[in-house]
This record gives C-alpha cells, sequence and structure tokens, in this order.
C-alpha cells in the first residue's frame, strides 16, 4: 500500500507545495520526508501528532531524536532505502509511543528537487492489532467450543464431494485420504446406516433443503476387537448461497448423541417393559388422586371390571363402583394410604355387569418430588375362587370331622410346636390306654426312628406330604403313615398294615427266588446272558457322559477237546474251575456271567479308557492259561477275548455285544490265546469272511477249484524241471478268485485240509501225464500240518495216482517250523521217507531260516521274489541271492529264485549260482490244458 502511495506521489502532474501539504494531511498515517541524515524536511499533521510536536516545528529536526530508541533500527533502514529498496514494519517505541500505541514506520526511496530524499510512514496498528487479538480470540472460543461439545464439522462441494476436518478425522480414526471420496466418507458409516443416508443426502444434494438424520459411525479408541465401533450421531448439514442463491458450500456437523440415544431407547424400552406388565398383570391396577378418583386403570383391569371402556370410570370416585356396606373399608385404606401406609381390605363388589366378586385390595401411597404423597396406587386382585374355595373348605371341614370320628385309622393332629392338638376317637383309645393326653409332645408320644423324623420334619418345613411305613414298636405293629401338612401344623394318619406286609413279604420272597433263578447259571453259580443284559442296560442308562465301559466276550479254546476225551464231567468241573478263576479277575464293580457252553462275558463299569480293559483281558488270559487239575489230570485250556468299548462301539446293550463277538471271533482268528479290542472293519471282514466261507463249502462240491501250473526251469541248460502247482476259484460271477483272498479263509475255517488234499491228488494226477520225469510241486499250508494225517493223505493220493515220489515236491513255508517244530520236524521226517521232496518257499522273509536248515536237509530252497525283483541293480539284492546259493552249493541243496520276469534277473541269477528259476519270462500260471504246449515251446527254446 505505502509503495504505491509514494508512487502516486512522486508523478502528481502538479507538485505545487500548497497542494501537496493539504493532500499529506488528509492521509490518516504520520507522513515525513526526509533527507539522507534523516533530518525532517516536512511532516503533516498526522505525523506531528504521533511525534508530539507541530509539524511546522520539525523541519530540521533529525527523526531519530523523535524517536532514540529506534535509531539503530532507522539508520539501518535508510541505508536500504537509499539504495531504493523499501524497508517495512520498524517498530517505534519510547516515551511518544505509550501504552495505548503499537508505532509501526516504513521507509521508501523518495526525490525532491534539490535531490535523493527518504519517505517515512508512520502508522498505529493498535486498532489493527485489537482487531487480530480478537479474531484470534474468536477463533481459538470457537475450537474450544468445538473441542468440548460433541459436534465434529465437516464440509461437502456442491457436488457432495466430502472435506472434512482434522477434529472429524480424529474421533473416526480415519485419515484423509480414507474419506477423500463420497464412497469413502459413506463406509465410515454403519453397515445397517448406509442406504438410509445416501437416499437422504442424494435428496438434499438434488433439492438444496437441508439435511438431518441420525446414524451410526465409527468412532477410534474403542476397546473392542479391531480397534473401532460404533456410536450414534444426529448428522445435520445446510447450504451455503450466494446472493443469487446457487450453493456455494454445504456446511454440516456429526452431533455425538450415542449416550442420549442410548438412554432414549433404555426409557422407551422401560416404558414398554412397565406397559407390558400393566397390560398382562392379572390384577386390576389402579391409579387415584388424593381425592381417591380414578385417574388410570390398566387393560386387564377394565376387562375384570367388565366395562367397556376407561372412560366411564375416568376421574370418577373409586367408592363409587362399591355397594354402600363396603365402602368405610375402602375410605379406611385410603385415608392410611394418604398418611404413607399401606391400606388393605378384602371386600365383595360386583363388577359393572353384575358378575360377583370378592377383591383382595392394597392401597399405597405414590410420593411426588418433596417425597410426600402425591397420588395413589391401588391394586384388586380377583380372590373370588380362593374365597368360595374357603367357603367350600369350611362346609368340607364339617363333613371331614364326620369321617375323622367314624374311620378306623388313628388320627392325629399336631401344631407346629409339635404338640397334640387333636386325635380321633380310634386314636384316643389307643392313647388313653398308654396315658396319652392332648397336649403331649409328638415325639415324645410316638418315639420315632431318625430317618421318620426327618419325614415329618420335611413335610412341616416345605408343605408337602409325606407317606411311608414304619414298625411302631410302641404299638408293636407295621404302620402306614400319612403325613399332610395344615395351616396350623400337619394332620397324621396312622394304619395298620401289619397283615398286609407279611402277605407282600412272602409274595416278594417267592417272586424274588423265581427271578434269581431265571438269572442265575446252575453250574457255576455265576449270573447268565438275561441277567448280563439287564445290567448291561441298566449301566448303559445311567453312564454318565463322560463314562466308558467295556464289554469282555471270552471263548475257553479246545474246550471241546475236553469234552470229548475225559467226559462232560470233567467239562462241567472245567467250567466251575473257569468261573472261580474268572471271580478272581474282575473288580468289586464289575459283573462275570456265563452265556453257556464254554462262553464266558465281563461287564466292566467306570473305565478311564480302553488300557484297564485291556489289562482285564491280560488277566483273564494269563489266569486261563495256568494248568486246570480235573481228577488229578492236568488240562491246559487258553482263552480268546473280544473287548467292545460303550460310545466307540455302540449305544445299545446288542450292539455292544455283538462288536465283543465280532472282536473275538478275529482273537481267535489272530491265533488264540489272545484279546482283540473291536474295530469298524472286523465287521466287514467278517461279511467278506462268512460270505467266502459259504462259497468254499459250495466250490468244493461244485467243483469250481482249479490248477493252474507254472514252469521251473534249470538256469544251465534251459529245460523245464517241473511245474508248480498253484489253486484257483474260478467263482461263477465274480470269476477267478486269488488264493490270497480265499486261502486264509480256508485256513481259519478247517476248509485247507480237504481242499488241500483235492489240491495233492489232482496235480499228481495231472503230472503223470507229462514226460521226461518232468515233477510237480504242491504248497502245503501250515494248518495241514496240525492234521497228523497228513503223511497218510500223502502216502494214499501217490498210491492212488501212481505217481513217482520222488516227482513230487511238497513246499513249506518258515511258519510250519515255527509252531510246534519237533511235532512238524516229525512229519517232515516221515513225508521224506516216502520219497517225496521237501521245498522251502518264500526263503528270507522268515524268522530264523537259517537255523531250520540246519535242523532240517530241505532238498530245495527257494529264493522270495523280492529279492530278485532289483537284480542286477541292487548289490544288496546280489549280496543275498550270491550267498544263499552258496549256502545250497554247500549243503547239496537245490536253489530256485522266484519272480524271474526279465532276461537280466535271469542272467543275473545263473551267474549268481542258482540252480533253477521261475517267473513271468518263462511263462504266466497256465491250466492244465496248456501245458503240453508250453513244454514243447520251452523245450524248443521259445
Amino acid at each position: 500500500m505505502h509503495q504505491t502511495l509514494t508512487a502516486e506521489f512522486d508523478w502528481l502532474p502538479d507538485r505545487k507545495p500548497a497542494r501537496i501539504n493539504a493532500l499529506h494531511d488528509a492521509i490518516p498515517v504520520g507522513i515525513a520526508v526526509l533527507d539522507r541524515e534523516l533530518r525532517c524536511l516536512r511532516m503533516n499533521r498526522r505525523m506531528g501528532a504521533l511525534a508530539g510536536l507541530p509539524a511546522t516545528a520539525a523541519t530540521g529536526l533529525p527523526f531519530t531524536d523523535v524517536w532514540p530508541e529506534a535509531e539503530d533500527a532507522l539508520l539501518a533502514a535508510a541505508s536500504l532505502a537509499l539504495t531504493g529498496t523499501v524497508v517495512e514494519d520498524i517498530a517505534l517505541t519510547g516515551p511518544l509511543t505509550g501504552p495505548g500505541r503499537a508505532l509501526v514506520a516504513s521507509l521508501h526511496p523518495h526525490s525532491e528537487e534539490d535531490g535523493d530524499a527518504l519517505l517515512c510512514i508512520v502508522e498505529d496498528r493498535i486498532a489493527l492489532q485489537r482487531c487480530e487479538a480478537e479474531l484470534r480470540h474468536f477463533k481459538d472460543l470457537h475450537r474450544h467450543t468445538l473441542e468440548l461439545s460433541d459436534l465434529y464439522p465437516w464440509y461437502c462441494t456442491p457436488d457432495g464431494m466430502p472435506r472434512t476436518t482434522r477434529r472429524w478425522r480424529e474421533r473416526t480414526g480415519l485419515g484423509a485420504e480414507d474419506v477423500a471420496t463420497p464412497q469413502g466418507w459413506i463406509a465410515a458409516l454403519h453397515p445397517d446406516d448406509r442406504a438410509p443416508f445416501e437416499a437422504a443426502w442424494t435428496r438434499s444434494l438434488t433439492n438444496g433443503a437441508a439435511l438431518e438424520i441420525d446414524l451410526r459411525l465409527r468412532v477410534a479408541g474403542s476397546d473392542v476387537a479391531g480397534g473401532e465401533a460404533h456410536r450414534w450421531f444426529r448428522r445435520r448439514a445446510a447450504a451455503q448461497r450466494d446472493a443469487e442463491g446457487r450453493i456455494l458450500q454445504w456446511h454440516g456437523t456429526d452431533e455425538d448423541i450415542h449416550e442420549r440415544r442410548i438412554a432414549e431407547d433404555a426409557l422407551r424400552e422401560s416404558e414398554s417393559f412397565a406397559r407390558q406388565i400393566l397390560d398382562n398383570s392379572p390384577e386390576c391396577v389402579k391409579v387415584l388422586d388424593m381425592e381417591g378418583r380414578v385417574t388410570f386403570m390398566n387393560i386387564p383391569g377394565v376387562r375384570l371390571m367388565e366395562v367397556d371402556s376407561f372412560d366411564c370410570l375416568k376421574d370418577r370416585p373409586w367408592e363409587d363402583n362399591w355397594p354402600e356396606k363396603r365402602r368405610p373399608q375402602l375410605r379406611t385404606a385410603i385415608d392410611i394410604a394418604k398418611r404413607g401406609g399401606t391400606g388393605r381390605f378384602l371386600g365383595f363388589c360386583p363388577t359393572a355387569r353384575g358378575t360377583p366378586k370378592w377383591w383382595d385390595n392394597l392401597v399405597c401411597p405414590l410420593p411426588g418430588p418433596d417425597g410426600r404423597p402425591q397420588r395413589l396406587l391401588a391394586i384388586s386382585r380377583d380372590v373370588t375362587d380362593i374365597q368360595l374355595a374357603r367357603q367350600a373348605l369350611e362346609e368340607t371341614t364339617a363333613l371331614l370331622s364326620g369321617v375323622l370320628e367314624s374311620t378306623t385309622d388313628s388320627v392325629v393332629f399336631v401344631d407346629r410346636d409339635w404338640r397334640i392338638t387333636y386325635r380321633n376317637p380310634t386314636a384316643a383309645a389307643i392313647h388313653e390306654g398308654r396315658g396319652i393326653r392332648l397336649g403331649d409332645d409328638f415325639f415324645d408320644v410316638f418315639p420315632q426312628q431318625a430317618q421318620s423324623r426327618s419325614l415329618f420334619r420335611k413335610a412341616m418345613a416345605d408343605q408337602t406330604p409325606a407317606v411311608f411305613e414304619e414298625f411302631v414298636a410302641a404299638l408293636g405293629q407295621w404302620t402306614e403313615i400319612h403325613a399332610f401338612p395344615t395351616a396350623e401344623g400337619l394332620s397324621v394318619f396312622f394304619r395298620n398294615v401289619t397283615e398286609r406286609r407279611r402277605v407282600e413279604e412272602e409274595r416278594r420272597a417267592a417272586q424274588e427266588k423265581i427271578a434269581r433263578l431265571a438269572r442265575l447259571d446252575s453250574l457255576t453259580g455265576l449270573s447268565n446272558r438275561l441277567y448280563f443284559l439287564e445290567r448291561l442296560e441298566q449301566a448303559l442308562r445311567e453312564a454318565p457322559d463322560e463314562g466308558v465301559m467295556a464289554v469282555h466276550y471270552i471263548d475257553l479254546d479246545q474246550f471241546k477237546a475236553v469234552n470229548d476225551t475225559l467226559g462232560h464231567h470233567a467239562g462241567d468241573a472245567l467250567l466251575r474251575q473257569v468261573a472261580d478263576r474268572l471271580r478272581g479277575c474282575i473288580g468289586a464293580a464289575d459283573l462275570v456271567s456265563r452265556f453257556g457252553g464254554d462262553e464266558f462275558a465281563v461287564l466292566q463299569p467306570e473305565l478311564w479308557g480302553p488300557a484297564e480293559a485291556e489289562d482285564l483281558a491280560r488277566c483273564i488270559t494269563s489266569a486261563l492259561a495256568e494248568p486246570f487239575d480235573i481228577d488229578g489230570a492236568q488240562i491246559r485250556t487258553g482263552t480268546s477275548i473280544g473287548i467292545a468299548l460303550s460310545r466307540r462301539d455302540g449305544a445299545e446293550a446288542d450292539a455292544l455285544l455283538k462288536a465283543a463277538d465280532i472282536a473275538l471271533y478275529r482273537a481267535k482268528a489272530d491265533g488264540r490265546n489272545t484279546h482283540r479290542f473291536f474295530a469298524p472293519e472286523m465287521a466287514e471282514r467278517l461279511k467278506a469272511f462268512h460270505d467266502l466261507k459259504l462259497g468254499l463249502h459250495e466250490a468244493l462240491r461244485r467243483g469250481e477249484f482249479e490248477l493252474h501250473y507254472q514252469p521251473l526251469v534249470c538256469t544251465g541248460e534251459s529245460r523245464i524241471r517241473g511245474f508248480e502247482a498253484l489253486i484257483r476259484w474260478r467263482r461263477p460271477g465274480r470269476g477267478l478268485i486269488r488264493p490270497a483272498d480265499f486261502i486264509p479263509v480256508a485256513e481259519e475255517t478247517g476248509l485247507i485240509g480237504p481242499i488241500g488234499e483235492w489240491a495233492l491228488r489232482e496235480a499228481c494226477r495231472e503230472a503223470t501225464r507229462w514226460t521226461d520225469g518232468i515233477g510237480v510241486s504242491v504248497n502245503v499250508s501250515s494248518v495241514q500240518f496240525r492234521d497228523r494225517g497228513l503223511v497218510e493223505t500223502v502216502r494214499q493220493a501217490l498210491a492212488d495216482t501212481g505217481l513217482a515220489p520222488e516227482r513230487l515236491e511238497l513246499e513249506i513255508t518258515e511258519s510250519v517250523l515255527l509252531q510246534d517244530d519237533d511235532a512238524n520236524l516229525g512229519t517232515l521226517r516221515e513225508l521224506r521217507d516216502l520219497g517225496a521232496r521237501i521245498v522251502m518257499d518264500d526263503f528270507g522273509t522268515g524268522y530264523s531260516a537259517l537255523g531250520y536248515l540246519c535242523r532240517f536237509r530241505f532238498d530245495k530252497v527257494k529264493i522270495d521274489r523280492s529279492f530278485v525283483a532289483n537284480l542286477p541293480r541292487c548289490d544288496g539284492s546280489i549280496a543275498v541271492v550270491q550267498a544263499v546259493a552258496g549256502m545250497g552249493r554247500n549243503l547239496g541243496i537245490v536253489i530256485t529264485a522266484e519272480g524271474v520276469e526279465e532276461q537280466s534277473q535271469l542272467d543275473a541269477v545263473r551267474r549268481l549260482g542258482c540252480h533253477e528259476a521261475q517267473g513271468y519270462l518263462f511263462s504266466r500260471p497256465v491250466p492244465a490244458a496248456e501245458v503240453p504246449a508250453l513244454i514243447a515251446r520251452l523245450r524248443e527254446g521259445g
């Protein structure tokens, strides 16, 4: 401003001193023209007033003398101004300034006729500073007002683009970039409030109307998960318009009304709750003024009074509804309530429609703000039924009194202090003979057992009847006692039931004996299957949610042999001793029962887990493995146990027994004298087993088995030395069944005997058709070795078919020698004596093969295919095959390599010293009809 002013002075067209001075005097700031040494050439009136001297007297006066405290600042500023620079905001201090002034000078370059000069302009900025201070104060006040209020301002462009304030963003915990778009701004709202706000805001933006809406806004700093929550705000917005009504900007605030909203909701809920109580109360609730006029009645009260609407009762005295003779009671109750008490009375008052009603009325004060009664609350409860019942009771009491006087039961009434207050004639006749009088203590007269006393006291305290029977020594009889609570105490009825008790006891004893015999195994003294099932079902019903119980299904091994060899007397004695040992194994809470034959069961409740059941099973197995002394003979038997656990294997008794039975079957299949826990797959295996078992019976009868033959080839000459006979089952509808699927079933069921005998005869018969002395190799199961008739079966097969014994090879596995090896070694020697050759199959897969080779000189050893499969690449397999071949060479045993499928494998086993090879390289197993062609092909080297 000052620079512009000096420019105007410099370019005035007419610079006459008079005009210039007049112009200077009209300006409201101090102006002085100074020479280069800051001496005053002239000044206007305002400058003279500021300097405190006449303007005409200032000529030649150094300007620094006027404000000596600002001398340094003025001199420095003059140096700059003389170079052409405008220097502003020079503070002038000193006596002339005073407390009410704020003088600020500026120096401007200026030119006079006689050379360069300076123009000094001085203004008093005290008013400006005061305005600025007031503005700052207003801004601070506005800011503090906002900070202390629940208002959070925001702005929007005319098209709705949000501009949030720092305070708004601090409250929401959002950054400016988060709410820079309408979408981000709306996203700060509660999801349920976004659509309503967006619709209302769109309307305001469209028509310019003010906005007011309650919504929930995200707030920061909450303790909830994620660090945010939503609070209720009232959002208001209004448009700022220009002179023509166009919207320049939207100004808005978000007012935090959360506590108010919660309080209002709670108030509405409280009012609704109170209204629900009043509207659902079974009583007539009224509010009276202090004059007894009705000002309010709840809806149920209107219905109880049978009026059409409350309007016909409003502002009318309550007593107008009552009969004249009942009004004094009502007025007394109202007077009591007016004095701050509670009045109550029982009265008869018909409804508006004349229905007779008895009412129990209560009147109490409703205090005002000063604590004194301002209104009255009257509650009337319809007790018509109670009153009528009371009248009926009085009539009944009279009738009952007549009954009590005539009954043969002794009836005694006692008060709450246990004093006898009444006795009927029957009781009086008994009492008089024993000196008992009214007022005596009930318990002294009839000294009861402690339990009986507690029943009487409980009936009195709980107001509940007690019925029990007791032998009353004072009367020498069994008495049925009924104690009924009354308002005054108890009424006690005594009835002599001695004869009835005797008859019932005799009947109960007979029934218990029958039931006991029906649930007892007479041979062992154990409970039977019926009792076991009952106990099991009861245990399942009463078991806690986390409780586990076990069912052990026990079967003796080889019990049939005891019966067959020593007779049923010995078998019965054995069962009794087994029962005794089982009793010694179980715990106090366990139950052991005999199901019949050699089957037993144990119920083991309240277990922590399967380990306890397994411990018991091991204890039983160990106990029954010890020899039994039967008539001087030592008998050994084993046991197989199947175990099922409740909750896991079944929730019903039948399901648990079935599961235990299946597990028992599995234990037998796994070698007997052991135990097994039920597993779901056992049921599937059992089903498949039974299916195969039934099929095997029919297969043997229908001739569904057939033998296939795989050649055994000499590695040196590539000629056939023999064939291994491999059984197949061609089952109708299912094709060929693998031996691995049905041989184990045949072994478990004992069918392996007849099947093996058929295979032996068929192989011998077929071998007699082969030329060049080609032999046949037949597999013999370890189960067949248990049959001491095996040697005779082989002898008979050779005799019947005419096959030379040296052409027959019998293949066994190491498992044969693991079971009763001494007896099996004897059988092997007898078979060798027949002339048959003995072969160890699958050598290297068992446990003690080398030891068996020392105990019995086998004619041939077949190396298991697992050692041949990796030849010639695996050094380990090479070493094993080479070692076995060397052993055979030293012991004179033929070594056969199984599973030869490639030429490289044949070359390897030949190089390592094996005498024979067998595998798909030469041929798969073929039916008997294809054997001649196979012999011819291999003879020709094909």
